[in-house]
């Protein structure tokens, strides 16, 4: 298991030192490759995945749908660019692994209304995709889910170049 940049080399590198016969006994995958290759064993890869576009189009929708609970960004609704920066923000909130829930008990401990009003864009926007899509952010997720020890079972895994873990890889 390695990060994604490091996949054909680390494929390269197996190869040179188990040569033909072995090396197809060795599977080299970043972690977005696993995710897909354990959805697709479990049924899960049909399920459309969101691209940055579509991302920020789903955070429209949303904001629509809260209509006038969302106060503090309410001029900025209709805002391609700021739509486009909240689906980015969402990215990096589940990145970090931060919840909905997480981001309430947050706002309300520090009396922040934006941070409120972005929990509530979140989970708006959670709601808009659940039967839609998927973002790319809980590939991984949804993966760990889904699998029950099959594809892991048996193996030894090794992970290198690492530098650090992002919540939903851990």
């Amino acid at each position: 298991l390695v990060p994604e940049q490091f996949s054909s080399s680390a494929e390269a590198l197996v190869y040179r030192h188990l040569g033909d016969a072995l090396s197809a006994y060795v599977e080299v995958a970043s972690f977005r490759t696993m995710a897909e290759r354990i959805l697709r064993e479990t049924g899960g890869s049909h399920v459309r995945v969101l691209d940055d576009a579509a991302r920020a189009v789903f955070v429209r929708r949303a904001l629509e749908a809260l209509a006038y609970e969302v106060r503090t960004f309410a001029r900025h609704r209709r805002n391609a660019a700021f739509c486009g920066l909240c689906a980015d923000t969402i990215n990096e909130l589940k990145t970090a692994g931060a919840t909905t829930a997480k981001l309430r008990e947050i706002s309300r401990q520090r009396d922040e209304p934006k941070l409120a009003e972005l929990a509530l864009i979140y989970e708006a926007y959670e709601a808009e995709i659940e039967a839609v899509a998927l973002d790319p952010q809980d590939r991984l997720t949804l993966a760990a889910k889904r699998d029950t020890g099959k594809y892991f079972g048996g193996r030894a895994c090794f992970i290198d170049n690492f530098d650090g873990f992002t919540a939903p890889e851990y």
